[in-house]
């Protein structure tokens, strides 16, 4: 955890802590690139919860979980290793029941960074802010506001604090988790993939051939994958296709990244445009319950190690496009 005096001293934004603690993590954690690379072990990215729960969730009381969004979402899927998809801060735990004991005891169990902005409404004619208790007392004035347009919302700068997993606090008394299904849980992922393309506006080409790579060809607005029956399993397949649904969401008439299609490998420009593709399939496999795959060989997570060394901000950045890219390619919804 970063020391509040570091950070003063430091002088930086809640973004910037966020990417410099999320990039250690990723690097030299347990199941880090470091560790995969000297030791040939699989690196961490998703471990995955509990095949219903789609994303990680947010307590907001003992009984409400709410998904979290953007790149939080991803980070906390990355890097915990919790079967409970519910994350909490201290200060919630206290109020819901956490012990003295537990309570203490989390300064020796993971903790998990979240950046995140609050938006508040602001009465435009008074120029002060309408509290929660005074929408929830004047409903009917409340609406009069809002459909004269008398509300502006204001957002606050970044903000980051540290979050537990619910497992790691025993004597919470928050409500059993919902049993969750999945969107389209009685189809099979191919079934999936095929609905996912049919769906999604402005997709992209796809072709089979006889060769051996898997690419998006910008150019063409074409993805080129290799054909299904050549690959050991079907899950190994979607999550290659995928990877590469992810890349053709940077062409122009979509998210416009500006790395698809014109960055060589080894560069920064490439490793940064793979991490979101990488992690963008990571996160569309999990919602559809496919086990991912992913490409652990050394040339390949030098590049990114090398990138992420070099650019603090880069994991930052990239997890925030792969949620861009999943809402573009899921037509915006949050499953």
């Amino acid at each position: 955890m970063l020391d509040t005096k570091v950070k003063e001293k430091m002088k930086l934004t809640a973004p910037e802590i966020g990417s410099k603690v999320w990039t250690e993590e990723i690097i030299h954690g347990e199941y880090g690139l470091e560790n995969a690379i000297e030791n040939g072990t699989e690196h961490q990215w998703i471990r995955g919860f509990d095949k219903g729960h789609v994303r990680p969730l947010r307590v907001l009381s003992k009984n409400k979980f709410v998904p979290y969004q953007g790149r939080n979402a991803i980070v906390l899927a990355m890097l915990s290793l919790h079967g409970d998809p519910r994350f909490i801060g201290r200060g919630t735990a206290k109020k819901f029941g956490a012990s003295d004991e537990d309570l203490k005891n989390l300064k020796n169990v993971k903790s998990y960074m979240v950046v995140f902005t609050n938006v508040f409404p602001i009465n435009m004619e008074t120029s002060k802010r309408i509290s929660e208790d005074w929408i929830k007392e004047n409903p009917i004035e409340w609406q009069k506001l809002k459909d004269n347009n008398q509300v502006f919302w204001k957002k606050t700068l970044p903000q980051y604090r540290w979050v537990y997993n619910v497992e790691d606090i025993p004597s919470l008394k928050l409500a059993p988790l919902p049993k969750m299904k999945l969107p389209n849980e009685d189809f099979t992922p191919s079934e999936m993939f095929t609905n996912i393309i049919k769906e999604m506006e402005n997709a992209p080409k796809i072709v089979h051939n006889n060769g051996d790579r898997n690419f998006y060809r910008k150019s063409e607005d074409t993805i080129v994958l290799v054909d299904p029956r050549r690959y050991h399993n079907e899950n190994e397949y979607y999550s290659t296709a995928f990877h590469e649904l992810v890349h053709s969401t940077g062409h122009d008439t979509r998210c416009n990244r500006p790395n698809v299609g014109h960055s060589l490998f080894g560069s920064e420009q490439y490793a940064e445009e793979e991490l979101v593709a990488e992690l963008g399939a990571m996160m569309l496999c999990q919602m559809l319950g496919i086990k991912t795959t992913t490409n652990n060989s050394k040339e390949y997570l030098r590049s990114w190690l090398s990138a992420l060394e070099n650019d603090t901000s880069l994991l930052y950045n990239a997890t925030e496009q792969a949620y861009k890219a999943i809402d573009n390619i899921l037509g915006g919804l949050n499953a």
